[in-house]
């Protein structure tokens, strides 16, 4: 369907595809702008359920008007075919930020999360539940204002039919125990997974996994999860309190409401990191830090996966700090590296890889890379870290040819580093895209 003129939206590419509908970026040639522009999928044009429920989902989301929530501009049927037109959101999931960048700081994660109970407590205000949040529809857009998406099954209090409470509907990993039972539900059961979220965002992990959704099913109903410093152990006691009354099983338990919630959770200021916790539950968090390098509170964490196109985001004056001379925690200078797995095969060799440590901890630079005996193209570092207190160096790279190998997309995180040393090894990918793979780094010259 690209290229096709749906009354006066022009489609011009997919952007993304949910549970019934697929949702193109698109021109509107009136008033010259670019939207969203979101379809019930074909398969379900010629059922009156789905065609309920998704004119049911634009007429709720053209009764919320908040900063926090996505704004719907039109809907129409166009060739039997239902059709909502939406505010573009140039942007990054919750979800993707998380698997892109691990455990988020909590004095970043707490605004997200507040911004999102923002949002939330408008729709409660008008008596809708949204009933399937979860961090994929969750977005943070490049100014760092969250914007809450995909309201395809949210209930209003007083609907019937549609929104029967036996009807179990919702995303199952993220469920409020009252969902998977089939029992009521109200605004506790947003704040439920509102709770989950925030876990995920400090964490980097949900608070139930396992091998089937029998299994998460189940700990959702009847197992407590892990305290979050189980993960990270510098989460402070008032964020672990609220996390995990948000996520009681009983819902008379959890906050009455979203601005309960905001009101538990406190205000930091200063840059809190997540650390390993100590002793025998270490081993379960030792990806449990994140290098985000605070540039303002919410900017640095929005780089754009979904449609955010965030290199052409970088120009203008460069205010950052000068660069730190002291030798003894300086990384400053020309490496070389290499990526190896298990059987000791050399899968990428990274060349002339530069670093530049600046007073902040920041880490700048670039390196090009050689792979499967051709040459790659030039990566640069982007929200790359050094930490002088826990030791640990964590490199993001950002390569320009769409077709480097699969690793240079994955943070690459280093424990007990001696920033002075002539080799910097035991290095990991930040979460499991390949648990074998160690990369060495090799001083060439330099501090």
């Amino acid at each position: 369907m690209i290229g096709t003129l749906l009354n006066q939206y022009r489609l011009d590419e997919v952007i993304g595809q949910g549970g019934m509908g697929v949702v193109y970026r698109a021109r509107d040639m009136n008033l010259e702008r670019t939207v969203a522009v979101k379809v019930l999928s074909a398969a379900f044009r010629a059922d009156p359920d789905y065609i309920a429920r998704f004119r049911q989902e634009a007429r709720i989301q053209a009764g919320l008007n908040h900063p926090n929530i996505a704004t719907l501009f039109d809907f129409f049927v166009w060739n039997d075919m239902p059709v909502a037109v939406m505010e573009l959101i140039e942007g990054e999931s919750l979800l993707s930020m998380v698997a892109r960048s691990g455990p988020i700081r909590v004095h970043l994660a707490l605004p997200i999360i507040v911004q999102t109970l923002r949002g939330v407590a408008a729709g409660h205000e008008q008596g809708i539940i949204h009933r399937d949040l979860k961090p994929s529809n969750i977005m943070v857009t490049a100014t760092g204002i969250v914007k809450i998406t995909d309201f395809g099954i949210a209930k209003a209090r007083r609907d019937t039919g549609l929104t029967q409470v036996s009807t179990r509907v919702g995303s199952t990993s993220y469920m409020a125990p009252e969902q998977i039972l089939g029992r009521p539900v109200d605004e506790r059961t947003d704040i439920y997974v509102i709770g989950g979220t925030l876990y995920e965002l400090l964490t980097g992990r949900p608070p139930f996994q396992g091998l089937s959704q029998f299994e998460i099913d189940s700990a959702h109903v009847r197992e407590p999860p892990a305290p979050p410093t189980q993960y990270c152990a510098d989460i402070p006691p008032s964020v672990v309190n609220a996390v995990m009354r948000a996520l009681a099983k009983d819902p008379s338990e959890r906050f009455a409401s979203a601005d309960e919630f905001i009101q538990a959770l406190p205000d930091l200021g200063g840059l809190t990191d997540c650390a390993e916790p100590q002793g025998a539950g270490a081993v379960h968090a030792k990806h449990a830090v994140t290098a985000f390098v605070a540039s303002g509170l919410l900017a640095l964490a929005v780089t754009g996966v979904v449609i955010f196109l965030a290199r052409q985001r970088h120009g203008g004056a460069d205010h950052r700090p000068a660069p730190s001379m002291g030798p003894a925690h300086d990384l400053t200078g020309q490496w070389t590296g290499a990526y190896v797995d298990g059987s000791g095969k050399e899968l990428l060799h990274l060349q002339n890889l530069q670093l530049q440590q600046l007073s902040n901890g920041a880490v700048t630079g670039g390196f090009s890379y050689a792979a499967g005996g051709s040459a790659g193209d030039q990566c640069s570092l982007e929200k790359s870290n050094y930490s002088a207190q826990s030791k640990r160096l964590r490199l993001i790279a950002h390569c320009r040819n769409p077709e480097h190998p699969k690793y240079l997309n994955v943070p690459l995180d280093f424990n007990n580093v001696d920033p002075g040393a002539s080799t910097i090894g035991g290095g990991r990918l930040a979460f499991h895209l390949a648990d074998d793979v160690v990369v060495t780094l090799q001083r060439v010259n330099g501090v």
